[in-house]
């Protein structure tokens, strides 16, 4: 009864954010590799949107890398959008997820946050990482890009737990391979770039995955500047090809 009374009560919120009126408009998706849009015309859906009876959230212009794009498997304003980016009410972890990022305390104990207000949560990916039924909430925090961490949250029965903390400077959240259970996070900055992928086991964060990316830099015969590459794959020099196939084992990623 308690969790009906809160779900009734974040609906009736929702609606009444979104006016009294809202315009419900017709899709015309949109995709390429960095997600999916939906044009208005000449233009593109921002923000909450009531598309064919069904609520999506597009991201709007102050997210300038990804503006107009539809969210996805995230919590947005206290509002779960799933896989499909339809807004739902999810399951109990879903509501306690919710309820943590408006923890402020529960953020400070956990080294989300610190006492001085000056590290923030930029992002949340809501996914099931070890596809037991039960999401996990992956936290992208800190002080700046270039001090920033992804933590791995796990839920089971109520009880909640931050199990990993994966420093990302310059970087984030990168993916997630459904058919091998991995999830990614990409950084680097200076010509030097990082992907690893993490599986979830025993409740544990497992790193199963680590590639690099090192831009070298040369002259050719005429002293211009040549951008080379040096990669590496757990641990081993590999050449351009191998480094992108060792990606493709594990099929699509969905970002």
């Amino acid at each position: 009864m308690k969790n009906l009374r809160r779900i009734l009560a974040s609906l009736i919120t929702f609606i009444s954010l979104l006016g009294a009126n809202p315009v419900v408009i017709h899709a015309d998706w949109k995709e390429d590799n960095k997600g999916k849009w939906n044009t208005e015309g000449s233009s593109y859906s921002i923000g909450w949107k009531q598309i064919d009876n069904t609520w999506y959230y597009f991201y709007p212009d102050s997210n300038y890398d990804i503006k107009g794009y539809m969210a996805h498997d995230t919590i947005i304003n206290g509002y779960y959008l799933n896989n499909n980016g339809t807004w739902s009410n999810g399951g109990s972890e879903i509501q306690t997820y919710i309820n943590l990022l408006n923890d402020t305390n529960w953020q400070k104990k956990n080294g989300i946050i610190f006492g001085n207000d000056k590290s923030t949560v930029d992002k949340n990916i809501i996914v099931d990482i070890d596809q037991d039924g039960v999401f996990e909430m992956l936290l992208h925090h800190g002080t700046c890009e270039a001090n920033s961490t992804i933590s791995i949250v796990t839920y089971n029965n109520g009880n909640i737990k931050k199990i990993e903390d994966i420093g990302i400077p310059d970087g984030g959240y990168y993916g997630y391979s459904n058919s091998k259970r991995v999830f990614f996070i990409s950084a680097g900055r200076m010509g030097h770039y990082f992907t690893d992928g993490y599986k979830l086991e025993n409740n544990e964060c497992k790193k199963v995955f680590s590639s690099t990316d090192d831009e070298v830099y040369s002259r050719d015969d005429e002293s211009l500047i040549v951008i080379g590459h040096n990669y590496t794959v757990n641990g081993q020099e590999v050449s351009a090809t191998e480094y992108d196939e060792s990606f493709k084992k594990f099929g699509k990623i969905e970002k």
